[in-house]
């Protein structure tokens, strides 16, 4: 295996996970904390799987895009086959992107792709990738397997989210299992096309471990080290009591120190700012300016010297 299709970086939905992540356990980010070896997923994202129930209502299930662009499109080939012939009346599909879902005609009575809405991150913002879609994940939850085709690259996140789920995940190749050279050594259990897809819980419980092991910050080494806290300044909240005429006092002294301490700060900023000069207003020389040149000695300080004064000198030396 060739490492080719390696990749060292997060991408821009990754990184956000990463980043909330880390958060999460009190760390910022900082370029020391980083490990790109393993793609990491909120505490959000696998609790909320957690807590669904393990009714496994369909036996195949896809959800995502198909004509977003055409890396996707050509890496995602083979399940309109696979669709074809292994999906039932039991089974889960869905197109989400706005390209597909133009002029579709659906593949069956397990084709939702016109019923309902889906999200896409590559139509949306960056700022707004970081979204969880609830739906997604609980048709997963409900499947015994997951397509997870490749996207734009040679890995899908989508196969560790159906491990997330606890889905077992079904392939076309190896390639698409992992993303970085240390995932690509994990002992992930999964089926390929051709296989005869059996649903195994041992499985779903082994993928499982290895995922909150290396996919989270529940075990991490990180933990450890002491957390840095961010400096809120809490405002200062009104007393309630039953006396009414206490309460009013009490808030009097309080609005009292509060605008005391902004009133200092405004006066301290105002004695630390220069005092602007008006400037003054530049007289007009009517004169022509002289040519003017500079001498040529390094022994001595440069000077300058009028040329007029100089063709005097010559013109008396002629003489």
């Amino acid at each position: 295996m060739s490492g080719l299709h390696y990749y060292p970086f997060f991408c821009p939905k990754q990184n956000l996970w990463y980043i909330e992540s880390l958060e999460e356990i009190g760390k910022l980010p900082l370029k020391r904390y980083y490990d790109y070896n393993y793609s990491v997923f909120p505490k959000r994202f696998y609790k909320y799987c957690a807590n669904l129930p393990d009714n496994k209502k369909y036996d195949y299930c896809f959800i995502g895009s198909f004509l977003v662009d055409k890396p996707t499109s050509i890496n995602r080939s083979w399940i309109l086959k696979f669709i074809n012939n292994k999906f039932t009346n039991n089974s889960f599909l869905q197109f989400t992107d706005k390209k597909t879902k133009k002029g579709y005609i659906p593949m069956g009575s397990y084709d939702y792709t016109l019923i309902k809405k889906g999200f896409v991150p590559k139509e949306v913002p960056l700022k707004k990738r970081n979204y969880f879609d609830k739906e997604y994940y609980k048709h997963m939850k409900e499947s015994q397997f997951t397509l997870c085709p490749a996207g734009d690259s040679f890995f899908s996140m989508r196969f560790q989210e159906a491990i997330m789920c606890k889905s077992i995940p079904i392939v076309q190749s190896y390639d698409e299992t992992f993303r970085s050279k240390s995932e690509s050594l994990l002992p992930y259990k999964y089926y390929l096309i051709d296989d005869n897809h059996v649903y195994r819980e041992d499985w779903v419980e082994h993928n499982y471990n290895l995922f909150l092991k290396y996919h989270t910050f529940m075990y991490s080494p990180l933990l450890k080290l002491p957390s840095i806290k961010h400096k809120i300044h809490k405002p200062i909240r009104k007393i309630k009591n039953k006396n009414k005429n206490n309460n009013k006092k009490v808030n009097n002294i309080i609005n009292k120190n509060t605008n005391f301490i902004i009133k200092k700060k405004l006066v301290h900023k105002k004695k630390n700012k220069p005092k602007q000069v008006p400037k003054q207003p530049q007289k007009k020389n009517n004169k022509k300016p002289r040519k003017y040149i500079v001498s040529k000695r390094p022994h001595k300080k440069i000077r300058m010297v009028n040329m007029a004064r100089v063709n005097k000198k010559f013109r008396k030396l002629k003489k």
